[in-house]
């Protein structure tokens, strides 16, 4: 959208947290997934939705695949391919199912979704990370 502005604020400070429970991070990814494929296919044909709906399978094991392709090696301190991949594979799944849902049905409900864990995050991380988002000084 044109007419949005930016501003830079070098004094902010900005408190982050990964969702770090297991279903609040899929259900996250799955909301965001069928938010790309409804936008991505909104002029698409009825055809071209229904084979991508179909093909969704796929789309995790692409994805990983670049991944690896771009995964650098012998990084000290970085965890290997092996160690990472079910769990990014699982979160790809995830994702390309609600890529799947996007095709068929239109983004329906997933935006309000997405929001409750884009906004007021400490109910979906691990107690000791909460503990630790909450004790920052503000």
């Amino acid at each position: 959208d044109r007419g949005d502005a930016l501003h830079y604020a070098p004094d902010a400070v900005v408190d982050h947290v990964n969702l770090s429970r297991g279903g609040p991070w899929l259900a996250a990814l799955f909301a965001a997934g069928r938010i790309y494929a409804a936008e991505r296919a909104r002029e698409w044909s009825a055809g071209l939705r229904a084979l991508y709906t179909v093909a969704w399978p796929a789309i995790p094991f692409v994805r990983l695949a670049r991944l690896f392709a771009d995964w650098p090696r012998d990084v000290p301190g970085l965890p290997g391919r092996t160690r990472l991949a079910p769990t990014l594979l699982l979160g790809l799944v995830a994702d390309a199912a609600g890529q799947a849902a996007g095709f068929a049905m239109g983004a329906g409900d997933a935006a309000s979704r997405l929001l409750r864990f884009e906004f007021g995050r400490a109910p979906y991380v691990r107690p000791a990370e909460r503990a630790l988002l909450e004790a920052t000084p503000r």
